[in-house]
């Protein structure tokens, strides 16, 4: 059951995430430790519904095949917190651009660029949650956060 849920939860990050974001987002729950999320995120790299590979600092990321990923949206749609999912992974991708928006302008600058390059997809997917969500602060603090950065189009 573990492992179904944490492949059910991994289905919300578009392109792949770190093991601290898988973390986040299906530890979140409270019930969950971090322990059992990675020992479930090694079963399913082990029985290779997600690929592990190293990113461009050398960070472990792991991704899921499309079509894979598809079926396991199904599976999480299906689930009752799903909306608690996708928040945590939003809430999540806020923190992100929060902590890098002030280190856009300083020495640490390109390391924070790529890392914002690289998540793109999700943040896009964060900033639709919070379109979705209705009124709330995440949107307009996520816009906010994410002004600087010259990535590729950030429209949903």
């Amino acid at each position: 059951p573990e492992e179904q849920r944490v492949f059910a939860d991994f289905a919300v990050f578009a392109g792949g995430a770190t093991l601290e974001a898988v973390e986040a987002v299906s530890g979140g729950e409270g019930d969950t430790s971090p322990v059992e999320v990675l020992e479930a995120a090694a079963a399913l790299v082990d029985h290779s519904l997600i690929q592990q590979a190293a990113d461009r600092q050398g960070q472990a990321r792991l991704r899921m095949l499309e079509t894979i990923r598809e079926f396991a949206l199904e599976q999480l749609a299906a689930r009752d917190d799903a909306a608690a999912v996708r928040r945590r992974h939003a809430a999540y991708f806020l923190s992100l651009a929060e902590t890098a928006a002030p280190a856009l302008t300083g020495p640490e600058q390109a390391m924070w660029l790529d890392r914002l390059e690289q998540e793109h997809d999700n943040l896009r997917a964060a900033l639709r949650t919070g379109e979705q969500d209705g009124p709330n602060d995440m949107l307009p603090r996520l816009a906010a956060a994410l002004w600087r950065s010259p990535c590729r189009s950030w429209s949903a």
